[in-house]
């Protein structure tokens, strides 16, 4: 009886030593690391004669080259940005390298907000200012890179560009700022939400706001999340109704407001990582 209960653990382990184990899953990547050392190395020395010694520039493309695939892409187009601007040669390759380790959006989202913060015809903020902006809404953003970009955009354009606004420039670039920053609480970002809220609150009827009132109600709103909006437009209409509170236009808006302060237990939001929702 001994013998058959020690054949059967002797099996049961020799089976299980024979089932495959399931391979553990990895975010490794594998890298062409050679070719991304040539082709930053190959860069530096065509970009400017002067802008960095040979020994240095073999330097550079090592660390960029450990940063993997279409690091060198990354690292040449922040480096022409910062060279364009005039930065200190030193800094500018210490960013360009920096952001070379980053995803391809997030270089992009801080190429881009940075231009149009710091350039002459959009915001033309300083290069301090510019860059921490840049660096907080790329880098340093929780939420998805690529949507905050756009985001930005669309907004600051819409707020430049029309002409009904006629906000001043430094205004008009704070509110794009504060509304990119509310981008990472909605799920399909905040550019439709906050143009649906703005436009009933200027151009529907018994609002007609003025368009600083228009879009302080609208910010006042939108830090609320992604629920605030749906709950301010309908809590407006039903204190507006006959069967609801049968209210005044103004005291219609103070409960709409209320009903969307009450749209989230505690703040700020829940940020959303919309980059995992096609996953």
């Amino acid at each position: 009886m001994l013998k058959v209960i020690t054949l059967c653990l002797l099996f049961a382990a020799t089976a299980q030593s024979a089932t495959p184990k399931k391979i553990q899953e990895s975010e490794a990547e594998l890298c062409e690391s050679t070719d991304e050392y040539v082709k930053t190395l190959k860069f530096l020395r065509e970009v400017d004669e002067v802008y960095i010694r040979e020994a240095s520039a073999r330097v550079v493309a090592e660390r960029v080259a450990s940063a993997c695939n279409g690091a060198s892409a990354r690292f040449a187009k922040t480096l022409l940005l910062l060279k364009k601007i005039g930065l200190d040669h030193g800094r500018a390759l210490e960013i360009a390298v920096e952001f070379s380790h980053e995803s391809d959006d997030t270089q992009q989202s801080f190429q881009e907000i940075f231009e149009r913060v710091y350039l002459t015809e959009f915001f033309d903020f300083d290069f301090v200012a510019a860059f921490k902006i840049a660096y907080e809404l790329s880098k340093d953003y929780r939420g998805d890179r690529k949507q905050v970009r756009e985001d930005f955009i669309k907004i600051a354009d819409f707020c430049t560009k029309d002409k009904h606004l006629g906000l001043p420039i430094a205004v008009c670039a704070q509110y794009a700022i504060d509304l990119a920053r509310m981008s990472q609480y909605y799920p399909k970002g905040v550019v439709e939400p906050f143009k649906a809220i703005y436009t009933v609150l200027r151009e529907k009827k018994p609002f007609g706001l003025p368009v600083k009132d228009a879009l302080e109600v609208t910010m006042r709103v939108l830090r609320f999340g992604p629920k605030a909006p749906d709950n301010f437009l309908r809590g407006y209409r039903f204190a507006l109704d006959e069967k609801g509170h049968d209210a005044t236009a103004k005291a219609a808006l103070g409960f709409a407001i209320s009903m969307a302060e009450k749209s989230i237990t505690e703040l700020p939001p829940p940020i959303i990582d919309t980059s995992k929702k096609d996953k």
